[in-house]
């Protein structure tokens, strides 16, 4: 298939046209469509990771949040252990 039938299919796609829509005004498969949708669509494997180091850093964050309350008030103490745990974790 050509790119720019690929392309205009997706943007169809994307603005909300129906995917029997697209095939009429692209002029290809509603399943050529589809497989071109499902290809496009980034799959949870990948999210879950993600997910995973956010939820971790939010943790972190807050439990220091609650720590750092108690013995420093310097801004530069916290960007420097925030920096830390980064460098180490990620």
């Amino acid at each position: 298939m050509e790119p720019q039938k690929k392309a205009s299919a997706l943007a169809h796609y994307l603005e909300g046209v129906g995917l029997r829509a697209t095939e009429r005004l692209v002029g290809v498969s509603h399943n050529s469509v589809m497989n071109w949708v499902l290809e496009a669509v980034e799959g949870k494997a990948h999210t879950f990771t993600i997910e995973s180091q956010n939820n971790r850093l939010r943790v972190y964050l807050a439990r220091l949040r609650r720590k750092t309350h108690c013995y420093t008030k310097k801004l530069a103490s916290l960007a420097a252990s925030i920096l830390l745990y980064l460098l180490t974790k990620f």
